[in-house]
């Protein structure tokens, strides 16, 4: 196959593309394989984690993890088993764009609004601090 038919309309929509090649196999089973596993790791440390800015970030990244680590396993199960319309590869595109999305979107949680929740967390229990209880 010539790298220029990747991005041809005749490849992405093809409703029979065959299965993997055995190196594409076994790097994409292990890429969306880790990505699920790295999901249950945040989800651990979501779970050990009582700071609410934080416990959100890893809750969000848990979400991502491992929702895009089984999307991609079931891709790679339907393109070895052959499945009509399941397996074409415009799919693997569409997957990458809607992971760019939702990790811009975790990212400017991390970097805009969990700084400033941790500032107002701050400032809430600086004010406690003086009120009666």
């Amino acid at each position: 196959m010539n790298i220029s038919n990747i991005f041809s309309t005749t490849y992405l929509f093809n409703t029979d593309p065959g299965p993997f090649l055995p190196f594409a196999f076994k790097f994409m089973a292990i890429f969306f394989g880790t990505l699920v596993i790295l999901g249950f790791v945040a989800k651990k440390i979501e779970d050990q984690n009582s700071f609410p800015p934080v416990k959100k970030f890893f809750y969000k990244l848990h979400r991502f993890l491992f929702t895009m680590g089984v999307l991609g396993l079931l891709y790679v199960f339907f393109r070895e088993q052959g499945v009509y319309l399941l397996s074409t590869p415009i799919l693997l595109p569409i997957w990458l764009v809607a992971s760019l999305l939702w990790a811009g979107n975790i990212l400017k949680y991390y970097f805009t609004d969990r700084p400033k929740r941790e500032e107002e967390l701050k400032n809430e229990a600086d004010k406690k601090k003086y009120l009666p209880s």
